[in-house]
């Protein structure tokens, strides 16, 4: 994991744009909305991280066996549905059906984790991929520097 700080990020091994699997622990209704995405825009980007685990996480009992240790501390991590490399900047993606506050804050905490240990040394930005954003959470995004993206579905 990097670990400058406190707060670690764990990347798992990267995807290339093209593959066109579905992410672990991608639930159904992010599926719907990230597929189309990245359908459309996969040639923006270099490579894709699934299932980033960020944060401390909580340490396991004593005496766990090493090889569950880490299990248990993902377990316990917040996750980072899609980190996307392009060109000359990190998107911090966070894919959800009707983005709202919980969306909102969760972007925002991860990209700060991001940002703390700076995994990949390029800017990074938040965005939110949906399939609804109200305006007055859209405007909260644009307050916050998020990007709201929406997607059809």
């Amino acid at each position: 994991p990097y670990h400058r700080g406190n707060m670690p990020v764990i990347l798992p091994p990267e995807f290339h744009p093209n593959w066109d699997g579905w992410p672990e622990q991608m639930s159904p209704l992010d599926w719907d909305i990230w597929k189309p995405y990245r359908e459309k825009h996969r040639s923006e980007f270099i490579r894709f991280f699934h299932n980033v685990h960020v944060g401390q996480g909580t340490q396991p009992p004593e005496g766990t066996p090493p090889e569950l240790a880490l299990m248990w501390m993902k377990s316990t991590m917040m996750r980072i549905d899609v980190v996307g490399e392009r060109e000359n900047e990190i998107w911090i993606i966070e894919v959800r059906h009707n983005a709202g506050p919980s969306a909102i804050s969760g972007v925002q905490i991860y990209k700060t984790i991001w940002d703390s240990e700076e995994p990949i040394p390029k800017p990074s930005r938040a965005v939110i991929i949906s399939d609804m954003i109200t305006p007055q959470y859209r405007a909260a995004m644009e307050l916050f520097h998020i990007l709201p993206i929406i997607i059809e579905v």
